[in-house]
């Protein structure tokens, strides 16, 4: 029985130790492997630097000519052998130290910035088109100041109202992002990023016509792509449309790049991977780590039989008191500790649920904000309608014209409604044309000349005689809605005023009144929907609450800007800049 129970006890530490030592041994092989990646992780470091700087240049050049000093340079920083040739195995470049019997050996990649490869340039977008190469979007100087203005326009709209900071988008344009986003897109961050340049239009227009024929093949719908490269369908799509149609779109990117940046190139370099493999694993460390090994399995099965005898003892006497407490057990409390993941978890749940707060919140102040504005005019016309039924009012044309009041308020807060979620959705089209401009804001004078002259308001223009090119429409809204509430808010004899000026390819129009004015802390808010500087928002005391937001909205979608000032009970000046071609009536703009 005792030799019994050593054998066995032998047999199985010896099985245990022979497979700790093996287990180690593979250890210690796993941990010299590990050694050889990191150094050849550090050749493929060298080599992702090496490709993504001829990456750089190749997006940025439209040949390989000029390519000699950046191949040496990099060779001295690398202290590799760099060669780089075309897909004719023709040599394009060399390092001054490469020796002439060329090719290297095997290429390590090929540089093409219109098909970046993903395991040397970590950051390749998903169409594997190089960020750099713009080709016929790049910005020129004067784009990129005006895109830097517009930019500061909307940076300065979304700091009123949270914050917000400029990044640098797509070909070095700026984009403004904002920790709200409703309050970026209220200010024009989505227009500015997906602003098409006039210098911009005709490569858009290529592109989007290399692309039309991918789309047809597919029978996918058309798109419209914006100055970032961003798109849109024309209609609803799946996933695997949206997928087929973004392929289509980078196939059209290349295609227009293709004699923009420098073509395909292979890739040599002369690398020690295989000298360092051959160094670690030489017969002297074989032989060493197999003395090491049976040393140490000689040491184990010394230390086993050692034990085994000492065991046996111990184990008899343990025998013996286990049949004294056979009827006894024990149990073990293992104790469970708190896990990080489940703390994260929390917090993130936790954000997400102040986040659906937040949207029902707004959610519940959108639907109250027009439950209020549908409410009295529907209450008017149920309450004359009540009393015609109940022969309290006379069903004549009197009611009828109440009534129709009452209906038109409706229609104008819905048609506001209405061209403020146009906007939202980016579906807001202007219909750009060449406007006299005096004749324009004289009918927008003459439409509110009664409203005033009952306002014991008087209304003054100036406007010099010349031609822009706008959505006369709209611009007469602009106009309208801001002397409107200009009017509003003046004293009885006071005046309006409004002043058209044009400067530098740009249209100005102030209206300016003399009345209540507008306090400081509430100047931030006046574009808000439903903001009434009258708290009881009474519609006696300053109409729906929309024409401001509905003058933002029109502005920003001529790409233009608008402001106010105001000192209270002395003088309030809103400010309409439009971009837009000028010249005298008669004339052709200068295209």
């Amino acid at each position: 029985m005792r030799h019994s129970l050593l054998v066995r006890l032998s047999v199985l530490t010896l099985a245990v130790t022979v497979v700790s030592v093996a287990a180690t041994a593979w250890l210690a092989t796993l941990i010299l492997n590990r050694g050889i990646q990191q150094a050849n992780g550090q050749s493929q470091a060298e080599i992702a630097s090496v490709y993504g700087t001829l990456l750089q240049y190749g997006a940025t050049h439209r040949d390989w000519a000029a390519v000699g000093p950046v191949v040496d340079a990099l060779s001295r920083r690398t202290r590799q052998q760099i060669e780089l040739a075309d897909l004719s195995d023709q040599r394009l470049a060399f390092a001054q130290s490469t020796p002439k019997t060329l090719p290297l050996g095997s290429p390590v990649a090929v540089v093409d910035p219109l098909h970046v490869d993903p395991s040397l340039y970590p950051g390749a977008p998903a169409s594997r088109i190089d960020p750099a190469a713009a080709g016929p979007l790049a910005l020129s100087a004067d784009d990129q100041a005006k895109l830097d203005y517009l930019a500061g326009q909307v940076l300065n709209c979304v700091r009123g109202k949270g914050g917000g900071r400029v990044v640098v988008g797509p070909f070095g344009r700026p984009e403004v992002l904002s920790p709200v986003p409703a309050v970026a897109e209220a200010c024009g961050a989505a227009e500015l990023a997906t602003y098409v340049l006039p210098d911009q239009q005709l490569a858009i227009a290529e592109l989007t016509l290399a692309t039309a024929g991918c789309l047809k093949a597919h029978q996918l719908d058309s798109i419209t792509i914006a100055g970032n490269l961003s798109w849109a369908p024309s209609g609803p799509e799946t996933s695997a449309q949206l997928t087929a149609t973004q392929n289509c779109l980078d196939n059209g990117r290349r295609e227009q790049l293709m004699s923009w940046v420098a073509p395909p190139a292979v890739l040599y370099l002369a690398t020690s991977s295989e000298q360092q493999r051959a160094l670690v694993f030489s017969p002297h460390n074989e032989l060493r780590i197999a003395e090491v090994v049976a040393a140490i399995i000689a040491l184990a099965i010394g230390a086993t039989l050692v034990a085994g005898f000492r065991l046996v003892r111990p184990l008899r006497a343990l025998t013996a008191a286990a049949r004294g407490v056979e009827a006894n057990g024990f149990t073990e409390v293992a104790e469970v500790s708190g896990n990080d993941e489940i703390a994260h978890l929390t917090r993130a749940f936790n954000h997400m649920a102040r986040a659906q707060t937040q949207m029902e919140d707004q959610r519940k102040i959108a639907i109250s904000d027009i439950a209020h504005e549908l409410r009295t005019p529907l209450a008017n016309i149920r309450a004359w309608l009540e009393a015609a039924r109940d022969g309290l009012a006379d069903n004549d044309s009197a009611l009828a014209l109440s009534l129709l009041e009452e209906a038109m308020l409706l229609q104008r807060t819905v048609d506001d409604l209405q061209l403020l979620a146009l906007a939202d959705a980016g579906q807001l089209k202007l219909h750009l044309e060449d406007v006299s401009l005096a004749p324009l804001l004289q009918q927008a004078r003459a439409a509110l000349s009664g409203p005033a002259e009952a306002a014991g308001v008087t209304l003054s223009l100036a406007c010099p005689d010349t031609v822009v090119v706008v959505d006369p429409d709209r611009l007469r809204q602009i106009v309208q809605n801001l002397v409107s509430n200009a009017i509003r808010h003046s004293h009885p004899a006071g005046s309006v005023d409004i002043q058209a000026t044009t400067k530098d390819e740009c249209l100005r129009v102030d209206v300016i009144d003399h009345g209540t004015g507008i306090a400081a802390t509430d100047l931030p808010q006046i574009y808000d929907r439903f903001w009434r500087a009258e708290k009881s928002r009474s519609r006696a005391a300053g109409g729906s609450g929309l024409g401001l937001a509905i003058v933002r909205q029109l502005v920003e979608a001529h790409g233009g800007t608008v402001s106010a000032r105001s000192i209270p009970d002395k003088e309030t000046v809103f400010s309409v800049l439009i971009p837009t071609p000028i010249h005298p009536p008669g004339q052709d703009p200068v295209g």
